[in-house]
């Protein structure tokens, strides 16, 4: 988009660099053709004037096209941050929150942790305790059937 608009007013800028060439031409040839002894410098004529507000309003006007134009780009990209910003203050937010929630629920949840902790713990106990009563009951067993072995039957 700027490059369109600086092509656009390229032959304005050289049109105003050459007229100002022009008028320094003059102004320097006048002031040579009035001599040395001369008090009074005249201005070139005014068709050299109007030459050169012409130039300069085409300038003035150049260079308004092409900061408008550079401004427009400007405020966009600065709108683009500013909606960008305004997402990231919402993200952080969220974030927060869902922090927020994630902690409240991890502290809900401690004692129902500690609790099946508890509970695994004395499932474990269980199990062990049950294996060893097996086993006394297993030993019981075969002592029992040692004895009856051992000892006579009534006839």
């Amino acid at each position: 988009m700027l490059r369109r608009h600086v092509a656009k007013h390229e032959a304005t800028l050289e049109r105003l660099q050459r007229v100002a060439g022009a008028r320094r031409r003059r102004a320097g040839g006048a002031m040579a053709r009035a001599g040395a002894g001369a008090r009074h410098w005249r201005p070139p004529s005014t068709s050299s004037d109007r030459e050169t507000a012409a130039a300069s309003a085409a300038a003035r006007s150049a260079a308004t096209h092409l900061l408008t134009a550079v401004d427009v780009d400007v405020a966009a990209a600065f709108e683009r941050e500013r909606a960008i910003n305004r997402e990231l203050r919402a993200l952080k937010a969220a974030a927060a929150r869902a922090a927020a929630a994630a902690a409240a629920w991890a502290a809900a949840l401690a004692p129902l942790d500690a609790a099946l902790r508890d509970l695994g713990d004395s499932e474990s106990f269980l199990n062990a305790a049950a294996g060893e009563v097996e086993a006394v009951a297993g030993l019981l067993e075969r002592l029992a059937d040692a004895r009856a072995a051992a000892s006579p039957r009534p006839a």
